[in-house]
């Protein structure tokens, strides 16, 4: 476990966690390792917003306007640097966890929940149905091709996470 002060997301970011710690609000998932954080999940994505040139709210409204998506959108964190990443619950909830899209390689059903495995084949089990895990993503890559540069559209991949599920 290492521990940071501050943490900035990055594409090497796989997913943000409660930290469910009395001392770290924040469990990081980044492909050069495990890291703890003070800061809160909503906290860091907020951050990472206004690096990316708008505020959360500004980018859920822009959602909103777009998607009408209500209820958990995916957010487009830094569209420039291809980070998207949406919330297995309502992001005001202490147990929401923050998916990075651009790392989901394989999903398998688990009971309740869905076990993803990233791209550099780790492995993490969310409280979400494969269904709700799929609605998700589906919902990020709408807000992909809604937020990227239109010469980028045409390389835009929807998923077809059916094929690699094993049930």
């Amino acid at each position: 476990m290492s521990e940071l002060k501050h943490y900035e997301i990055s594409s090497t970011t796989l997913a943000i966690l409660p930290g469910y710690h009395p001392t770290y609000s924040s469990k990081i998932l980044d492909l050069h390792g495990e890291y703890y954080c003070k800061e809160t999940p909503i906290k860091l994505i907020e951050q990472a917003c206004l690096e990316g040139g708008s505020s959360l709210e500004g980018r859920r409204k822009a959602l909103k306007h777009l998607k009408s998506f209500h209820q958990c959108p995916p957010i487009p964190i830094n569209p420039l640097e291809d980070l998207y990443a949406f919330p297995t619950c309502s992001p005001e909830s202490y147990d929401c966890i923050w998916i990075f899209y651009e790392h989901i390689h394989h999903l398998q059903p688990k009971l309740q929940s869905t076990i993803i495995t990233f791209r550099n084949q780790q492995t993490l089990e969310v409280p979400i149905s494969i269904a709700v895990m799929k609605k998700q993503i589906s919902r990020t890559e709408s807000c992909i091709v809604s937020f990227s540069k239109p010469k980028k559209r045409q390389h835009v991949f929807y998923s077809d996470y059916s094929s690699p599920v094993y049930y």
